[in-house]
């Protein structure tokens, strides 16, 4: 199974009209770190809660600039550029960076054509590697931090995903989930920021669902 890297430099260009925009939303997949997230330099989130999403914003497409602050004690946790192509929905997170430390990962959330419905994994936990497992089979046996598998085509049905740690230890399963066509639905395991957190591991589902004509 390939595995797509994250692209946590986030240095891709974006493309489009200037009036044509894109929309952003935020995930914090690090506890009790970000205090402002900042959009072009301008405050754009306050104090995000683990594991939630922000209210999503639309942004011409092109290049922005983020940068996250962590507060007095922890400083400037990343500052970084990307870019964002017009008619596309994406999700900016912070996350723990394969070789330590904390970064932005840039993900687009871009649904299925019509007639398909797709899974996928995203590890943002910094644990050990771990199995991404849909309905008892293993769709991609390591799954790194910062990793995120290619999308899986299914039939609607109700899926039961779970990611088996590599290493060993019990596995974390999301609750039973629905999909149906024309949703991309995205399993994130989240928890043990760095190696000695005391986190738990956690599952947060999501679905994007093909625009409706």
């Amino acid at each position: 199974m390939r595995i797509w890297p994250a692209l946590l430099a986030m240095l891709l260009a974006g493309g489009g009209r200037a009036a044509d925009t894109a929309r952003l939303r935020f995930l914090d997949a690090v506890p009790k770190t970000v205090e402002t997230v900042f959009l072009d330099g301008v405050s754009w989130v306050d104090k995000p809660a683990y594991a939630q999403f922000s209210a999503e914003r639309e942004v011409p497409a092109g290049r922005h600039n983020f940068k996250v602050w962590g507060g007095v004690a922890d400083g400037l946790l990343d500052d970084c550029d990307a870019g964002f192509e017009a008619g596309c929905r994406y999700t900016v997170a912070l996350a723990p960076r394969p070789r330590g430390g904390l970064g932005l990962l840039r993900l687009v959330e871009r649904p299925p054509v019509a007639g398909q419905a797709r899974v996928r994994y995203v590890n943002l936990a910094a644990a050990a590697p771990a199995a991404a497992v849909l309905d008892g089979k293993v769709i991609a046996a390591a799954v790194a931090s910062g990793q995120v598998t290619e999308p899986v085509t299914i039939p609607p049905a109700e899926v039961h995903a779970v990611w088996r740690p590599s290493g060993g230890g019990a596995e974390v399963a999301a609750e039973p989930t629905r999909v149906e066509f024309g949703w991309l639905c995205t399993f994130y395991l989240l928890g043990q920021a760095a190696a000695d957190s005391k986190t738990p591991l956690s599952v947060l589902t999501d679905r994007a669902e093909a625009p409706r004509p």
